[in-house]
């Protein structure tokens, strides 16, 4: 079997084999990067010397050594620019940060290295982390490897799906991981809030963003969830817990099916429930019907406390402490001409909108009663769960965006529909396709309860080897 095809375990099992080294394989994956990333844009940052240092540092610490104190030896890692790196610059797809070097390296990718990972480079995102289609990036949009002409959504799903690494560190707010993961026809893992390290992590919707992880297969996130999940000194909101928590092997596992969510899909996409349905149904499974009555109101609730959130940590960008500035005659000037000419279109939308949500008059009427449909919304997610095991939810309503496409920016909110309401219930997520048509996938996210991610991994492995859906790469 190629490197290129391999599953974590099945990749540092071969090195410490000595079939091929970490450097053979991270050589291969640059030669993949320099061969098709002009086409897909998945990358805004690689630094192919620091990258073979990295390998041959590994390889060094296999020789000398037990290769099983390196579980993650030749797995490389593409990292979204809001994940700081040292070595690499953090620009968060935007004008404003610039060329700005990374300080430090955030925890979670200190973690990913000190396993024997590599980080092959920075990948694509939507200005600060404000979208799930990358059409805001300073850097361009990134395209879909299954489809150049439509959007990836984010930069480590194309990075991933299109051979240029292994694994994806990316961070989700409204559901860019699971979005971009399903649009590229690989698998996206949100994880329970407070599970994962946000420590060096730039974040635009603070309360809800959750560091989250990407692959071609599913069973890597049970590999990925031991390493790197668990408290960080560094970041007050992870909690402390041994990995994640085993599961009880039940004789029958109930599978909830919000049927109301269902409603108003395109074809393709019941036909991708059904589908998840009967596989359930062959994997002994049972189905049962549940509510989530405050659903549809999530969405709402979410982009309130998104704009408030991203008019309060945009603040920050003024070019003064750090990021490209432009010099003014006094600091209403400075900051006129510096945000007005680094902020995109997206940005200074969200900035301002924020900033009517919290001024005085409209603080309760907005802010106030979003916190109140949040509190609904995640009670509603868990009266659901106390009569089954885990939740089958949509991702997408539709196929990824044409890159030449021109959507109402509300357009682009809806498309966080599914998603966001889970975010807001700080629940664990694992989307992946489950059938393709023209080679775009359609696919379902599976929703458990707190730190129950190996039991939706071992669910999702299930689903994966009965599906039907192959990977098809364009490039």
């Amino acid at each position: 079997m190629k490197s290129e095809d391999m599953s974590i375990e099945e990749t540092v099992k071969a090195i410490s084999n000595n079939e091929f080294t970490t450097e053979e394989v991270l050589e291969r994956k640059l030669s993949r990067i320099k061969s098709i990333d002009e086409q897909v844009n998945a990358l805004v940052s690689c630094n192919p010397e620091k990258v073979l240092q990295n390998a041959k540092e590994v390889d060094t610490k296999i020789n000398s050594g037990d290769s099983s104190a390196l579980p993650l030896a030749g797995i490389s890692i593409a990292c979204k620019d809001n994940i700081c790196v040292e070595g690499y610059s953090t620009t968060c797809g935007s004008k404003a940060l610039e060329n700005t070097p990374s300080p430090y390296t955030a925890t979670v990718v200190e973690k990913t290295i000190q396993n024997g990972g590599v980080v092959i480079g920075k990948s694509n995102l939507d200005e600060f982390g404000l979208g799930s289609t990358t059409l805001t990036s300073e850097y361009g949009c990134t395209c879909n490897p299954l489809a150049l002409d439509r959007v990836a959504g984010d930069g480590s799903a194309a990075a991933v799906a299109s051979g240029q690494a292994m694994i994806g560190i990316a961070t989700d707010a409204g559901g860019a991981v699971r979005q971009s993961a399903t649009y590229c026809g690989v698998a996206g893992l949100r994880p329970t809030a407070g599970a994962v390290s946000r420590y060096g992590v730039a974040l635009s919707t603070s309360s809800v963003s959750q560091v989250g992880f990407i692959s071609k297969y599913v069973n890597d996130f049970n590999i990925l969830m031991e390493l790197l999940a668990g408290f960080d000194p560094c970041d007050s909101s992870t909690v402390d817990f041994p990995g994640v928590l085993p599961f009880d092997k039940k004789e029958k596992l109930v599978a909830g099916i919000p049927e109301k969510t269902w409603e108003d899909m395109d074809k393709d996409q019941e036909i991708a429930l059904q589908s998840t349905r009967d596989l359930l149904n062959t994997i002994g499974i049972e189905l049962s019907s549940v509510n989530l009555p405050n659903f549809k109101a999530g969405l709402k609730a979410y982009y309130i406390l998104a704009l408030a959130e991203a008019y309060s940590n945009l603040s920050r960008f003024d070019g003064i402490r750090f990021g490209y500035h432009y010099d003014g005659g006094n600091l209403e000037d400075w900051y006129l001409k510096t945000r007005g000419k680094t902020f995109g279109e997206e940005a200074k939308r969200r900035v301002v909108m924020g900033a009517n949500i919290l001024k005085e008059g409209n603080f309760y009427d907005y802010y106030q009663k979003a916190l109140q449909v949040w509190t609904l919304v995640k009670n509603d997610f868990y009266r659901a769960l106390k009569n089954c095991d885990f939740l089958v939810l949509p991702v997408n309503r539709d196929l990824p965006t044409q890159v030449s496409e021109n959507i109402n920016f509300l357009e682009h909110y809806k498309r966080d529909e599914y998603c966001a309401p889970v975010s807001l219930a700080g629940l664990p997520s694992i989307s992946m396709p489950i059938v393709e048509k023209d080679n775009l996938p359609r696919g379902v996210q599976l929703v458990g309860k707190p730190f129950q991610e190996k039991l939706l991994v071992s669910i999702a492995t299930e689903l994966e080897a009965r599906r039907s859906y192959s990977l098809k790469s364009l490039v």
